[in-house]
């Protein structure tokens, strides 16, 4: 799993990385639009926070299971998907133009992303396993 894919591309640790920094960044983010009125903030770039904490170096093991805790604590923090915390709102800067975003919205932007990489790590994993 700490091995790149044939071609060079990256690992199944490298990925788990790569999707626990947007999930860190873009969880925070949706965090403090539900729990704050209005909030504004310059976002993190989620590349530069997974290099930062040197996560893209990290072991299979750890990276699976950091990201596991944080979708734990994202999950258990967030309000029923009826509830109407999800339509809050904040104005974001850091990446363009102020963006005024809802927590929805960054849940299915999360959501959409992660969705993204599992053909990656299907891929990847038929690609090691031969």
């Amino acid at each position: 799993m700490n091995a790149s894919s044939p071609g060079g591309g990256s690992s199944i640790a490298q990925i788990l990385a790569h999707l626990r920094a947007w999930g860190e960044v873009w969880g925070q983010a949706i965090t403090r639009i539900i729990n704050e009125e209005s909030p504004a903030f310059k976002t993190a770039n989620p590349r530069s926070w997974a290099e930062r904490n040197s996560w893209m170096s990290q072991e299979f093991e750890v990276s699976y299971h950091a990201l596991a805790k944080e979708r734990a604590a994202l999950q258990a923090g967030s309000p029923a998907p009826a509830d109407l915390a999800w339509a809050r709102h904040a104005v974001v800067t850091g990446a363009g133009a102020p963006l005024e975003v809802t927590a929805g919205a960054y849940a299915s932007r999360l959501a959409r992303h992660e969705r993204g990489h599992l053909g990656q790590i299907r891929r990847t994993a038929a690609a090691l396993m031969g």
